[in-house]
């Protein structure tokens, strides 16, 4: 989390933005983003019952969509480091393993 991706309304209301990721979506997105990495950190964090109240009642699109962000995670681990982040490929083997490990919880 740094600074340029914090934005505040006019309300006051903070919102975190990923610039280049940034799009419109299921509103568990982000949500579920962040948890696949406190998940990484501390895998006996209860990510369902944090993501709780950010999916009404779509319990299998969030599957779904955790599904595909370990596939993506562990797809993308597999592929050479670009130049200049030698550690980005590991860090994306441990997301993926993260977000498996929590979708065999769900399952």
């Amino acid at each position: 989390m740094r600074a340029d991706n914090l934005l505040i309304r006019a309300s006051g209301e903070v919102v975190v933005v990923d610039w280049p990721h940034a799009g419109r979506g299921a509103p568990f997105t982000d949500a579920l983003g962040l948890l696949v990495n406190a998940k990484l950190w501390d895998p006996a964090v209860d990510a369902d019952a944090l993501l709780d109240g950010h999916h009404p009642g779509d319990d299998d699109a969030v599957t779904t969509v955790l599904a595909g962000m370990a596939g993506y995670f562990l797809d993308a681990a597999r592929k050479p480091a670009p130049e200049g982040l030698p550690r980005l490929r590991a860090f994306q083997a441990a997301q993926g393993a993260a977000a498996l490990a929590w979708l065999r919880e769900r399952w």
